[in-house]
């Protein structure tokens, strides 16, 4: 699991993150959702480093990564705050509220069986924000990458060539 990567950890945004890094290429950071670690990528990660550097973190408060306090807010885990460990946060509510869109192909998978198609429309969602949105619900429950990696594997990689 995880063959050829590197586990190491970095302080940024005031807290420390654990990611795995392995590959080469241009960048492509995976993050994992709730209740899941960097591992929820172990089925692909490796035939994603075939074509791509890859960076699986750890989100704060998730597996080896800081686990800050919270405040009332529970700002310190929110998702902007996540966002700024992993990337520099460029289009935030002001650009939305604006009307201003991200101008680069995004892509958005969701599980056909799990909660996302049922209480939210994925592709009209993003499609708020961005003016190139392309997707669909793969068979699956919410775990697309352990459920259906073969599937997830030729969207993604069909979608970055």
């Amino acid at each position: 699991m995880f063959a050829g990567f590197l586990n190491d950890q970095r302080h940024v945004n005031g807290v420390d993150i654990t990611y795995r890094i392995g590959g080469s290429g241009p960048g492509l950071l995976l993050l994992h959702g709730h209740p899941q670690t960097h591992v929820i990528w172990h089925k692909v990660a490796e035939q994603l480093a075939e074509h791509f550097t890859v960076i699986a973190a750890d989100l704060r408060g998730y597996g080896d990564s800081s686990k800050p306090p919270a405040d009332d807010q529970h700002a310190s885990y929110s998702k902007r705050e996540m966002a700024r460990d992993g990337v520099e946060l460029e289009h935030d509510q002001a650009d939305i509220e604006a009307g201003h869109q991200l101008n680069l192909p995004l892509l958005v998978l969701w599980g056909a069986e799990g909660t996302v198609g049922r209480c939210f429309e994925p592709l009209r969602e993003w499609q708020q924000v961005a003016t190139d949105v392309r997707g669909k619900a793969l068979p699956a429950g919410h775990y697309i990458a352990e459920e259906v990696p073969e599937l997830l594997l030729a969207e993604v990689l069909g979608f970055l060539r």
